[in-house]
């Protein structure tokens, strides 16, 4: 089958995922219907410009989503049944100012949700979790360390006593995007012991509110934290 004008690729970019991108739009907007033969792997490779390892890892990536299946001796396929299109967000979610905006919007619809429930649902165990988390991130901050990984471990400690278990992997998943962002604020933060001492009165509040099982107390402390990350950035960005 003939590839359906296919973008020259070219250089200067991560190729296969360049060509994982086209591919993927391709398929989703059916211009490679379900049931149809993708182009030779050389064929795609002189359609895009690229090596046909670039190709191969490609639909490699493809394959694990689901939207490309190999036949033996037949060559590549879109399923017949229509899969599933995984959720996918930009990796330089955190470089644009606007998509960090988008992304704090995000966080302020899915976070406010996970600390009300678990503020109704948090069993003994998980409070412990949770203050134990918080107390590794106030240690993280007095050692000097970025603290990413003890930030996005408090929240993670969150959701799981929060009690659901679509939370708890949506907050997962979207803690693969919030490193970059967090260890942007992290480090404006850190120039500032107003700022240190406001991100800790922040979770403190968040925490409180979890223990005392007061679910809107709990969405108002996360609406608050939120801003304030996001006040404290622009605040750091204007002064540079």
């Amino acid at each position: 089958m003939k590839a359906p004008d296919l973008p020259f690729i070219g250089r200067g970019q991560r190729l296969s995922e360049r060509v994982a991108d086209e591919l993927r739009t391709a398929i989703t907007e059916q211009r490679f219907p379900a049931g149809a033969r993708l182009p030779t792997e050389t064929a795609l490779a002189e359609g895009f410009g690229v090596s046909r390892a670039v190709v191969r890892e490609a639909v490699s990536r493809l394959k694990s989503e689901g939207l490309v299946v190999s036949l033996q001796g037949s060559g590549l396929f879109v399923p017949e049944g229509r899969p599933l299109t995984p959720l996918r967000l930009d990796p330089k979610v955190h470089e644009s100012s606007t998509t960090l905006e988008e992304l704090y919007e995000l966080r302020r619809a899915v976070e406010t949700e996970i600390a009300a429930l678990a503020a109704v649902r948090r069993t003994r165990s998980a409070m412990a979790a949770v203050q134990a988390a918080l107390k590794a991130v106030d240690g993280a901050a007095s050692r000097g360390s970025d603290g990413v990984e003890e930030d996005l471990a408090f929240h993670q400690a969150i959701a799981e006593a929060s009690g659901n278990r679509l939370l708890c992997s949506t907050w997962s998943f979207l803690g693969q995007y919030l490193r970059g962002a967090i260890h942007i604020t992290h480090t404006n933060e850190a120039r500032s012991p107003a700022f240190e001492a406001e991100v800790r009165s922040e979770h403190a509040r968040i925490v409180d509110a979890i223990r005392r099982r007061a679910p809107e107390d709990a969405r108002a402390a996360v609406l608050a934290h939120l801003a304030g990350a996001a006040a404290r950035l622009a605040t750091t960005s204007r002064a540079h």
